[in-house]
């Protein structure tokens, strides 16, 4: 298995930066998506204007499928003010076809009066949680890159709730937000579990919020909780916390699409 900081890996060239994406980091036709988006948060930490600013949001649309191979990157500053950076990083095919589009927001925390603690998690211990292997021609390849330990919401196990709770981490060394980002999209869709079959699912658009500076080692246990907000019409949008300890390091929400009847 290729390790994540291999292969979410930038390099500088004329037009940008360049990557290669390895084929056991794929989900079926495509790369997976958390590694798509972490190569070009990747892109955009590298540029000289933003170098040690924080990352606040990042906004991901997967526009196409990323076969596994060369892909070229471009990112740019769309604004950088006193307090707030705006970025924006495009992931193209060799050929020249846009696949993702990434807008970040960086900014570091300053002096408020304004303060609201986030809720409590609720971790069950990690001994009551099942561990989930990869299993070649079931779980996706890039599934290999990372340990979970579900405390609910198995995919379809025909399940009365469409949520997932559960323990995740790296494999491999990683740490900073392309860690995160790639972690917390690693897990199912939280409406999969209420089918009793495999089927298709694909997420179209997905934000995450990181709402403090501290630093993120990616192979440290995390605690996931995942809840669906909505979902007919064969789209879901799913809402997630990621917790270190009692420390919330990202807030997730995301719009899937759920192809059980084609």
């Amino acid at each position: 298995m290729t390790p994540f900081a291999e292969a979410s890996a930038v390099v500088a060239d004329a037009d940008g930066w360049a990557a290669e994406i390895p084929a056991d980091w794929a989900q079926g036709r495509t790369a997976f998506g958390g590694l798509s988006a972490a190569i070009t948060v990747r892109a955009v930490q590298s540029l000289p204007a933003v170098r040690g600013l924080p990352v606040r949001s990042v906004d991901v649309a997967f526009i196409g499928p990323v076969p596994p191979g060369p892909v070229t990157v471009h990112a740019q500053v769309l604004r950088q003010g006193k307090y707030l950076t705006h970025a924006a990083a495009e992931l193209r095919s060799v050929a020249g076809d846009l696949l993702t589009r990434t807008h970040v927001v960086l900014g570091r925390l300053r002096e408020s009066g304004v303060r609201v603690a986030p809720r409590d998690p609720h971790p069950v211990p990690m001994a009551d949680c099942l561990e989930v292997p990869h299993v070649p021609g079931l779980t996706p390849d890039f599934m290999q890159g990372f340990d979970f330990r579900f405390a609910s919401g198995l995919p379809y196990s025909g399940s009365q709730e469409a949520r997932i709770d559960g323990y995740c981490r790296h494999r491999s060394p990683a740490a900073g937000v392309p860690a995160l980002v790639a972690l917390v999209d690693a897990w199912p869709g939280t409406v999969l579990p209420v089918l009793t079959e495999p089927a298709p699912a694909s997420t179209v658009r997905w934000t995450v919020q990181f709402p403090d500076d501290e630093p993120i080692a990616g192979e440290e246990w995390f605690w996931y909780e995942s809840r669906t907000a909505v979902a007919d019409g064969g789209y879901s949008t799913i809402v997630a916390h990621l917790w270190c300890g009692s420390r919330l390091v990202a807030w997730t929400e995301q719009l899937l699409a759920v192809f059980d009847r084609r």
